[in-house]
């Protein structure tokens, strides 16, 4: 199910993508999808089904926030449904499954952020619009938005466009009500101002397993410990973290769920083992991968999860 940043929907079967090998670039989006040539796709729900409880929770880049029944995407029509309204000057930047439990917290390309429950967010038909979320400046926009658990357990990261980061504990973080201006999440300098790009949350025991992979502005990626990340607090300074290279920018973070080896613990109960992964195994591979262009974005279909090695005809260019 892929969504669009014009408020579109799109209902594709993975079987229909085009197979490619791990290093070509894919096929045009507009060549899967009927997509407008202005528009281009932001999120993808790999669903079996649709027939859930469950809804989609949108997030816009000027601070509009609404819910919609997944049961309501249910569609063959090649031109895709409206999945929601979005003003002119505005356009989707996330979508994600939902029980509608929990907080949401959304932060800010300027350094705000706010933390309100989910409880708040109305569910709304695909064809309206959303509700405000964060009350904003005329310079600011949202730039990620994350899931929270109700209580103040675990830490939040924040990622720069710069590849500086800091972790603080979610109690720093008051929960208010939706429609504030929210409070700072990183400090704010005159000169080199930070320019946050992504938020994340992760249980307080960060162990050597927990790693976030950064998409980079030239499309490559690099990988970052979480554990390697400094801890300061809900307004303090971001620091070193990931190393890029000159020009290069963040564009976007998400964690990486690699799984912990179980081992017997003096009860005989499984229990997680801390121990530090073998940097030779590679993290799983994406089925769909889908990117920003000029022309919408790219699909790619990678056959299997367990990770294609490069061909004897491949080459790093690639």
């Amino acid at each position: 199910y892929l969504f669009s940043a014009r408020g579109r929907s799109f209902t594709v079967p993975v079987h229909q993508l085009p197979e490619a090998k791990w290093g070509d670039s894919g096929t045009a989006i507009v060549n899967v999808v009927a997509l407008e040539k202005e528009d281009s796709i932001v999120s993808v729900l790999v669903m079996d089904t649709l027939d859930t409880d469950e809804s989609a929770c949108f997030v816009t880049q000027r601070g509009a926030v609404k819910m919609t029944p997944l049961k309501e995407f249910e569609s063959q029509r090649s031109a895709g449904v409206v999945a929601m309204k979005v003003a002119d000057d505005d356009k989707i930047i996330e979508v994600f499954r939902t029980s509608g439990g929990g907080h949401i917290m959304m932060a800010t390309w300027e350094g705000n952020s706010i933390r309100f429950p989910m409880e708040e967010v109305p569910s709304r038909g695909r064809s309206a619009g959303g509700v405000r979320g964060i009350r904003l400046n005329s310079r600011d926009e949202v730039v990620d938005v994350v899931l929270l658990p109700s209580d103040d357990i675990g830490e939040v990261g924040i990622i720069t466009d710069e590849g500086r980061a800091k972790r603080s504990p979610l109690s720093e973080y008051p929960v208010q009500h939706r429609g504030g201006r929210g409070v700072r999440c990183i400090r704010k300098r005159m000169r080199l101002p930070h320019q946050v790009q992504a938020v994340d949350w992760w249980p307080s025991q960060v162990t050597p397993f927990e790693r976030i992979r950064m998409i980079l502005s030239d499309y490559s990626y690099v990988e970052a410990g979480v554990a390697e990340m400094a801890n300061a607090g809900r307004d303090g300074n971001g620091y070193e973290w990931a190393p890029l290279a000159d020009g290069q920018k963040v564009l976007e973070a998400h964690r990486l769920h690699v799984p912990v080896p179980m081992i017997e613990g003096e009860d005989g109960e499984q229990i997680p083992s801390i121990i530090v992964p073998d940097p030779a195994q590679e993290p799983p591979k994406p089925v769909v991968i889908v990117k920003a262009d000029s022309r919408g974005g790219w699909a790619l279909n990678l056959p299997g999860l367990d990770g294609a090695e490069p061909t004897e005809d491949s080459t790093e260019e690639e």
